[in-house]
């Protein structure tokens, strides 16, 4: 009966195991689309300051306190840097290669150098191209905050799944182990009036049943 109990225990834990991380892996894809957007957002506004700031379509660097966390590339119609204020030399990407030189162009990525991300997004000139960028350090830091926080929290739960499984089978097994017993004493002394358990309505009850009409 051990292994019954067991079995369901387990059973319970890994179910409820499949179901949290599940849940705990789309809410992190979710928490982490969010976060981006955000991200996003802001870029959108910190380049349209830029932009208007530069009418004449040659992009130059701002003042660093205009923008505040955002770093800005310029680069000319070839791709080659002419001014930047990155604090890491970011790679440019293939999709930011295309609207360099394209007027209204536009493209958003995700880099990561040296283990830290930065979002980069890059509008096209005619003269060339400027790119906004900024760290998502900190945006990986309330990720992986969540990330601990739900897998500490699947654990907890199936642990409390397989307590609750273990209780329940232990319920369940408590008539079969009766009658385990009284078939062991009528093996041994070969005595039918034995206790038994009273019968039920469901399987272990009716096993009861045809147990006591064999005797």
């Amino acid at each position: 009966m051990r292994s019954l109990r067991l079995k369901i225990a387990v059973a319970m834990a890994l179910l409820v195991l499949v179901a949290t991380s599940v849940v705990g892996a789309i809410s992190y894809r979710s928490t982490s689309a969010r976060l981006i957007d955000e991200v996003d957002d802001s870029i959108g506004e910190a380049t349209m300051l830029l932009v208007r700031s530069n009418d004449d379509s040659r992009f130059r660097i701002p003042a660093r306190g205009l923008l505040g966390v955002y770093s800005v590339r310029v680069l000319n119609a070839r791709g080659e840097k002419i001014n930047s204020s990155f604090d890491v030399d970011l790679p440019i990407t293939d999709a930011a290669k295309r609207v360099i030189g394209v007027d209204r162009g536009f493209d958003q990525s995700t880099i990561e150098v040296d283990g830290e991300r930065f979002r980069v997004h890059t509008v096209g000139g005619n003269a060339g191209a400027v790119q906004v960028s900024r760290s998502l350090g900190e945006t990986d830091r309330v990720l992986r905050d969540v990330q601990r926080r739900t897998t500490l929290f699947v654990l907890i739960v199936s642990v409390l799944a397989a307590v609750v499984g273990w209780l329940l089978a232990s319920t369940v097994a408590a008539p079969l182990r009766r009658l385990t017993r009284a078939a062991s004493d009528v093996e041994q002394s070969g005595d039918l009036s034995v206790a038994l358990p009273e019968p039920g309505n469901d399987e272990v009850g009716r096993l009861g049943s045809a147990f006591a009409a064999m005797l």
